[in-house]
């Protein structure tokens, strides 16, 4: 895959479509070997659904398909509330703000929405003009988000004054995602070039900036009870540093874990275990004890744990042109570790 030249304007929409053939047959073979799952799809969800985003004690989803917003309970397993919204253009990234009744919608056309969750009113929004709105991160006071654009640009935008916008950083290629965590006072950002830059969260002071590779980085996270700063991009490699000392990042970890693009990574509640999607249409979770792998019907453009007070473990995937889908990892195929 690291042949093919491929510049995608928006990480995981633009010209994935294009090579999805490449995977036809082989998807076919591995869901026939893959333990069965109940492939229940949410309502409201279809290949115009692109992301979604939790609720605090996550136990509701929030997604948007086309002029649809849906509210969706994780407890009930059914839709609370559809509500009618209007944008021009698809939705890349879904965050709920500090104000708990406020969404914020990055868009395709560059565009951040801020949309009532009660009525899907429009309350404002801002055109950076810089590309496709990837990736949305709440600062750590709540009183800002940073905006990662297609350009390379992030911007930090005020939720307190609405016309108050500077410019933040910026990356040689498209921002993928930005991760802030409170516990290490850290900003990570990830970005089409292949690195990762890194801030203090409480003065936004830069740090370093991390060099992974050649590849696109499409997803970083921080698991601040382990200490580490995880990543995974292009080359299908799963990277992990050493974040004790926050300046002074130390590449500990590299794993192989696909021959092709990893698009997602999500860190469980108690840092133990971890779950990776990608183009190869493979939901992956690791835990200390062996490994899970199921084969989806689509790439998995986002995988996260859901709910965590539920007895069982359940990780809610975006499937490119299909929808979402809340997987439970009772069902996925177990690999223990051999010694």
């Amino acid at each position: 895959m690291s042949t093919i030249n491929m510049r995608i304007a928006y990480p995981f929409m633009k010209q994935i479509s294009t090579i999805l053939l490449l995977f036809v047959v082989q998807s076919f073979v591995s869901i026939i070997q893959c333990q069965k799952y109940n492939a229940q799809i949410l309502p409201g969800t279809d290949s115009n659904t692109y992301c979604y985003t939790s609720s605090a004690d996550g136990q509701e989803l929030y997604y948007i398909n086309n002029n649809t917003l849906t509210r969706f309970s994780l407890i009930n397993n059914k839709a609370l509330k559809q509500i009618d919204i209007k944008v021009e253009t698809p939705v890349i990234k879904v965050i709920i703000e500090s104000d708990p009744n406020t969404i914020l919608l990055g868009t395709k056309s560059g565009k951040l929405m801020a949309i009532s969750k009660e009525s899907g009113e429009l309350l404002y929004e801002k055109n950076y003009e810089s590309g496709s709105i990837n990736a949305l991160a709440l600062t750590n006071d709540g009183l800002a988000i940073l905006c990662g654009c297609e350009n390379g640009m992030i911007y930090k935008q005020s939720l307190e004054e609405i016309n108050e916008m500077s410019e933040f950083y910026q990356h040689d290629e498209a921002i993928t995602s930005i991760e802030i965590s409170n516990e290490k006072q850290l900003i990570a950002i990830s970005s089409g070039d292949g690195t990762i830059s890194l801030f203090r969260s409480q003065t936004h002071e830069w740090i370093d900036r991390l060099y992974v590779g050649k590849e696109w980085v499409r997803q970083v996270s921080i698991n601040s009870s382990k200490d580490r700063l995880l990543c995974v991009g292009d080359d299908g490699n799963l990277y992990e540093w050493n974040i004790n000392n926050i300046d002074k990042a130390r590449l500990i970890n590299q794993s192989k874990l696909s021959k092709n693009w990893l698009l997602s990574l999500d860190i469980g509640h108690d840092g133990k275990i971890e779950c990776f999607g990608g183009l190869d249409h493979f939901l992956r979770v690791r835990t200390q004890f062996g490994s899970y792998e199921i084969k989806l019907k689509g790439p998995v453009l986002k995988a996260e744990f859901i709910n965590p007070d539920a007895p069982e473990v359940y990780i809610a995937c975006c499937i490119l042109g299909k929808g979402i889908q809340i997987i439970p990892v009772k069902e996925m195929k177990f690999k223990p570790i051999h010694n």
